[in-house]
């Protein structure tokens, strides 16, 4: 089962109402009375200053909570996170920790899942234009499913 979450707009007609659940932001971003902007409580110019840009900031309760809701919608269904969208080893355990599956298109994806403990038979390997060495990783690593599929 693939489900697509992309909202489709057809018309230019003015946002709804409903504008707000279609924000690129996360639940927790709140501007700050200096212009910045935080997330979860996180200063992001705060993080810019002391990580440098570009910088990836998460909510790791939104993360989760999304995971649930997902699973809670569709509990007969292997959900999975597709890695491409941002993987490293936290979110690796968060997804893992939420129940979800990890769908993964490279052998870098697929070698970082399983050495942060991501158990291999809960993932699938993704993707078209699959290398030799994409396949032979999958398969020595023992992933759940390959999916294949032409370029």
């Amino acid at each position: 089962m693939t489900i697509s979450l992309s909202p489709v707009t057809t018309t230019a007609a003015p946002l709804s109402a409903d504008a707000d659940a279609l924000s690129v932001w996360p639940a927790s971003a709140r501007p700050a009375a200096t212009g910045d902007v935080t997330v979860s409580g996180v200063s992001l110019a705060e993080a810019a200053d002391r990580f440098g840009t570009p910088l990836y900031v998460l909510d790791e309760q939104e993360v989760r909570d999304r995971c649930r809701t997902y699973r809670a919608a569709f509990p007969e269904a292997d959900v999975l996170y597709a890695a491409k969208a941002f993987l490293c080893r936290a979110v690796a355990h968060w997804v893992h920790e939420e129940g979800l599956g990890l769908d993964v298109c490279s052998a870098g994806e697929l070698e970082l899942a399983v050495t942060t403990g991501f158990p291999p038979e809960r993932i699938v390997m993704h993707g078209n234009a699959k290398s030799p060495e994409d396949l032979t990783t999958a398969l020595r690593l023992g992933v759940g499913r390959i999916v294949i599929d032409s370029t």
